[in-house]
């Protein structure tokens, strides 16, 4: 497929492996990272939706496409911050999602039909607090995107045209190296690099040619997994994480716990709408359908 980049260096390389080829003109798919982020309050409220002031906790993904939503939706629990436990450096670093049965408190309509004249094929994320208040709404998934991949049985465009992703705990975790947030480079690093390593890793500025690769950047790439538990995931998407000699490695360790603090403060609120199974059970993952 030709696919036209702009923005999303994360993905360029996986989409070469894949067998697709980069364009600038003449594109069958277009993905513009330009056109995706958050929407202005303003826009949002004319829309009709009320929005809270609240923090942000937890996120519902879905995919618009051909003027209809997809019947799989998406929780999203974003990583906000460098350190575990939501401390250090302020910025997402990461989000651990799953595939849920319905968001009954998700309403879709208001927005439906400026994406529609957009012409809009992607991902859109609804924010929430803790009494499932809409705090905001964003075009694209941020790096819940590279997460949804894991489920992806194809190839990567196959997400955004008819492909129905595996249901099951899918982690993106940011992976950086000292001095960053400070500075952008650093002294250059090596990489010995396999396909199975590259299936769950991608790569922000990777240079170089057939087995000798190597990037000068502090922002090494992004991790991704997946598992029918959370703690599962947390072992596989660690693991990754480990895999490469990189000195003074900076990455969200809390997978497991930084779900279980969101997930049981949310129970009170939602019960069991969104899904029956407790964190410490392992959250399997049931068959999932539509909203």
């Amino acid at each position: 497929m030709k696919v036209k980049l702009t923005g999303y260096k994360f993905l360029k390389r996986h989409l070469e492996l894949e067998g697709d080829e980069i364009v600038e003109s003449g594109e069958e798919l277009h993905l513009d990272e330009s056109i995706e982020g958050p929407l202005a309050r303003v826009a949002i409220e004319a829309l009709g939706y009320e929005l809270s002031n609240n923090p942000t906790r937890f996120e519902i993904i879905k995919m618009y496409k051909d003027g209809a939503w997809s019947d799989q939706t998406i929780i999203s629990f974003p990583m906000n911050s460098l350190m575990d436990g939501e401390l250090g450096y302020p910025g997402k670093h990461g989000a651990v999602c799953r595939y849920i049965h319905h968001a009954p408190f998700l309403f879709t309509s208001p927005i439906s039909e400026m994406l529609w004249h957009m012409k809009y094929r992607g991902f859109v994320t609804f924010s929430y607090d803790m009494q499932h208040q809409l705090t905001g709404i964003s075009i694209g998934a941020g790096y819940a995107f590279y997460a949804i991949l894991e489920g992806v049985r194809g190839k990567i465009t196959d997400v955004f045209f008819d492909c129905r992703n595996l249901e099951s705990w899918i982690a993106a975790l940011v992976v950086t190296r000292y001095p960053y947030p400070f500075r952008e480079e650093s002294t250059r690093l090596h990489f010995d690099l396999s396909p199975q390593f590259e299936k769950h890793f991608y790569f922000y500025d990777l240079q170089g040619f057939k087995r000798s690769f190597y990037t000068d950047s502090t922002i090494i790439g992004i991790a991704t997994g997946w598992a029918l538990n959370v703690r599962e995931l947390q072992k596989r998407i660690l693991r990754t994480c480990r895999e490469q000699n990189i000195p003074f490695v900076q990455y969200r360790r809390d997978v497991h716990e930084h779900v279980v603090n969101t997930w049981d403060a949310l129970q009170p609120v939602v019960g069991d709408s969104i899904i029956s199974e407790p964190v410490e059970t392992g959250l399997i993952s049931p068959p999932c359908t539509s909203v």
